[in-house]
């Protein structure tokens, strides 16, 4: 909630939903000084296809941000600012103080990228276009903000106003498209729920019945996974045997002959991984809904399971992993399921498994992931954004940087070697569109430039490092000498002619006979 001293008081919904953009991850460690001596600007980004616009206040061409706010579609828009947030939990609620020129505002904010190898650590904080901040930010030149109890930072907003209208402006007109192209699609089901209201009331009701029948009406798209997921966690408690009704006592039997001793309990799975392998990465086209639609993907091999990245309709790259060849990793799916019973706790649905990926530079970040039995692959995506990772967060960053990750949710566990990720990866970023900064091209090396030669104006000669006429040079130099090379020099007296034998030479007679 917003509590506002700055002529009204506002407020917003506290509800987060799921699948809202998260920003941009990039680290946030210098603070306002610093951000001027590296030339921070600020820059917007949109892109009226996707419905997804972007506003940064950050170093050109690098990895460095202070500031980032997203919108996508009809969702709300999201700040994501470095602060001091240290000795606070990921995900933590805190309030924002935001002060300026007769501007005092609060925020509810919460602590996010504490894990984040690069992105930035400090506070995300949902809003609207029309939320007061955005005005105190188009009209002064700095704002002060930090978490409650902790340093204050300074946020520079020299040059910000016009990039923030556009902002605003792409977020409101992309809103717009969103709802207009949603009620279109709920006058052409006629008087049935939207899809968005059905995945609601399945959840509501949290049967197996309910989230088939879901299923049934709506077979396709992300909150098809998400049904299909639960409907195999469901199944899977229903086919718990249940206890045995109480019989009514038996008279006493004879004894029974000894019988074999029961068979012990089958032993706990242990954690699997069969090794990175020495397949290269590749790119291909992947199939997509049985076959009726693809993906240009990248991918590389290990043994006995295959990792596949390709980028989703937002702009995130989506990770896969598939056993390959079938049958080649022990109890793929058996190690796969215990692995996600283990709930990840946090993020738009918390209920869903923990996928830890460890990066061989130590960094361990944890995603989402899901069990999809019609293809029997495992999905794994952002836990704070259900439609993938950002191609500019630390998770696509160190897959293409680091040397092996490790998939990992025991007894499951896949290791990939990512040399080569690096081509493979970014040709799939390239082709959607997506904006990763570790793909750029290194800028070409700017050509030194041509020092000015040094010289005199047309007539005129350098004697002694003075610029001088020829005739004021040779006053210059004096009797004798003559301006050479840029210096005065000696004349050299001329030679007298040889004359043929018997003959002398004099400057008035020539050559003649010595008298």
């Amino acid at each position: 909630m917003f509590s506002l001293f700055f002529g009204r008081a506002a407020f917003f919904s506290r509800a987060v939903r799921a699948a809202v953009i998260l920003s941009l991850a990039i680290v946030f460690s210098a603070s306002a000084a610093m951000a001027q001596e590296q030339e921070m600007e600020w820059s917007v980004y949109s892109n009226e296809d996707d419905g997804l616009a972007t506003l940064n206040f950050g170093v050109p061409e690098t990895d460095h941000l202070q500031f980032q706010a997203s919108c996508e579609a009809a969702e709300p828009i999201l700040i994501e600012i470095g602060a001091d947030v240290s000795g606070l939990r990921e995900g933590e609620t805190v309030d924002v103080l935001f002060t300026g020129d007769a501007y005092d505002q609060t925020v509810e904010a919460r602590v996010s990228g504490l894990q984040a190898e690069i992105g930035i650590t400090g506070v995300t904080i949902k809003t609207k276009p029309d939320d007061p901040i955005w005005g105190a930010m188009s009209e002064l030149d700095e704002i002060g903000y930090g978490v409650k109890g902790k340093p204050a930072e300074t946020l520079i907003l020299n040059g910000a106003g016009p990039k923030i209208q556009d902002f605003l402006e792409a977020c409101k007109a992309y809103a717009e498209n969103a709802a207009s192209e949603q009620a279109a699609a709920d006058e052409d089901s006629g008087p049935g729920i939207s899809e968005k209201e059905a995945y609601e009331e399945a959840k509501d009701v949290g049967t197996v019945e309910a989230w088939e029948a879901f299923v049934k009406n709506f077979p396709s798209g992300f909150r098809a996974d998400l049904a299909r997921a639960r409907i195999s966690r469901l199944s899977d408690r229903a086919e718990a045997p249940a206890p045995a009704p109480e019989q009514p006592a038996a008279p006493p039997a004879a004894p029974p002959p000894p019988a074999a001793s029961a068979p012990a309990p089958a032993p706990a799975l242990g954690t699997v991984d069969l090794g990175p392998g020495s397949a290269s990465w590749t790119n291909f086209n992947y199939e997509l809904d049985e076959g009726n639609a693809s993906a240009y993907a990248a991918g590389v091999q290990a043994n006995g399971v295959k990792l596949i990245t390709y980028c989703a309709p937002g702009k995130r790259l989506i990770l896969l992993l598939e056993e390959s060849p079938h049958g080649a990793y022990p109890q793929f799916q058996e190690r796969v399921l215990q692995g996600l019973s283990n709930p990840i706790g946090v993020g738009f649905d918390p209920s869903a498994g923990k996928m830890l990926i460890n990066y061989s530079n130590g960094a361990s970040v944890a995603g989402t992931a899901y069990f999809q039995e019609l293809d029997g692959s495992v999905r794994v995506t952002d836990p704070n954004a259900q439609g993938g990772f950002l191609p500019a967060g630390a998770e696509v960053f160190n897959l293409i940087k680091e040397s092996t990750a490790s998939f990992s949710a025991p007894p499951f566990q896949a290791t990939f070697q990512l040399k080569g990720s690096k081509n493979a990866i970014c040709a799939v970023l390239n082709r959607c569109g997506a904006a990763a900064p570790v793909c750029a091209q290194p800028k070409p090396a700017l050509r030194p430039k041509d020092k000015p030669r040094g010289g005199c104006r047309a007539g005129q000669i350098k004697v002694d490092g003075k610029c001088m006429s020829r005739s004021n040079a040779i006053g210059y130099c004096g009797p004798g000498y003559t301006p050479r090379g840029g210096r005065c020099v000696l004349r050299s007296q001329p030679q007298a002619p040889r004359c043929p034998n018997g003959l002398v030479w004099s400057a008035q007679e020539g050559c003649h006979e010595d008298d």
